[in-house]
């Protein structure tokens, strides 16, 4: 199995690299997307922040990818 793992500062250009990924039947996972777009009151309690660029608790944002990848 292929895992690729982009990092770098908000606005760097990962999500730009990682959609050539669907060209080879890849698929991305973005803690920022899933943050912007979730219903989980845990998470919209931090959105504000997350929003002005603070990060979430680490225990979170790993419960969140754990929801999302088999590891």
């Amino acid at each position: 199995m292929i895992k690729l793992l982009f990092i770098g500062a908000p606005g760097s250009g990962k999500g730009t690299q990682a959609k050539f990924l669907k060209k080879y039947n890849l698929y991305q996972i973005s803690p920022g997307e899933i943050i912007r777009k979730s219903k989980d009151k845990r998470v919209i309690k931090y959105r504000k922040e997350s929003e002005k660029g603070e990060f979430l608790p680490n225990r979170l944002i790993f419960e969140i990818l754990k929801n999302k990848v088999r590891i």
